[in-house]
């Protein structure tokens, strides 16, 4: 097998052996303690040095946060695609989040955001209680919620008196259920994973911590992504202004999966 270089086993070009031969005289000199210590000094900074390297690019954490509680959601309506501007509530609720990401030791290097005003207001706030209110936010619209169609806008509790509450249940949950005119999740899931594959999952291999703030029915196809559960699987659901954290490894594949606490909700909490 052939090497890097000349082999030492060659004669030189006057014809006496190489220096490193048995017998043969040799260049070495044996180093003094002194420079012994500053070798293994070096040697041993130069290890800390890859290891420091190494840990600096150790894949980062990922957090995915459903907005506030909207005036949609608290009259129980599709809101969709559509902008609908948090409650009250809801805007305490994205504080509550930041809070319990700060208790955590979180903090982030990217913030992604979808195109719409409820998921952005939610971001903004959680970021601001965290001491980051400067922080740039990106917004793609490819995050955004699911378009409903002829169904967006209007009230669960009307379309169930016209379709029944199994049909509204299908249009809520079911991964390939598309509404009339409207985009299914699993629809909605080649935009947010083509984003999250360009945007995001970069910055995660390369050791930043990253929030998504959205809505349910985009970050539930990264939670089917992440989690390897089936897409079908109506679990995957996740409660207004929850942060959900991930701990990935070298592969990002999960290491640790925590759902924060925000404490006792009021009793005006929209299902």
């Amino acid at each position: 097998m052939s090497g890097f270089g000349p082999s030492t086993k060659q004669a030189t070009s006057s014809g006496a052996p190489p220096a490193d031969v048995a017998g043969a005289p040799s260049d070495r000199v044996e180093a003094s303690p002194a420079l012994q210590s500053r070798g293994q000094s070096l040697m041993a900074s130069a290890v800390a040095g890859v290891a420091s390297a190494a840990l600096a690019r150790s894949p980062g954490v990922l957090v995915l946060l459903r907005h506030g509680q909207s005036i949609s959601n608290l009259e129980k309506r599709f809101t969709g695609s559509g902008n609908s501007p948090l409650t009250s509530y809801g805007r305490e609720q994205a504080r509550a989040a930041g809070r319990a990401m700060q208790a955590k030791g979180i903090h982030f290097d990217a913030v992604f955001t979808s195109a719409l005003d409820r998921a952005e207001e939610t971001a903004r706030l959680a970021l601001r209680e965290m001491g980051h209110e400067k922080a740039a936010i990106v917004t793609d619209p490819a995050f955004n919620e699911r378009f409903y169609g002829d169904i967006q806008g209007m009230k669960r509790d009307d379309l169930a008196g016209l379709h029944g509450d199994q049909q509204v249940e299908r249009w809520r949950h079911d991964y390939f259920e598309r509404p009339p005119g409207g985009e299914s999740i699993a629809e909605t899931a080649g935009r947010v994973l083509d984003a999250f594959e360009r945007r995001v999952k970069p910055l995660l291999e390369a050791g930043q911590n990253v929030l998504i703030s959205a809505h349910c029915d985009s970050l539930r196809p990264l939670m089917v992504a992440l989690e390897h559960v089936p897409m079908t699987d109506q679990c995957t659901f996740l409660e207004n202004a929850v942060p959900l954290v991930y701990h990935l490894d070298e592969h990002l594949e999960i290491v640790a999966r925590d759902v924060l606490t925000l404490g006792s909700p009021p009793a005006d909490r929209a299902l």
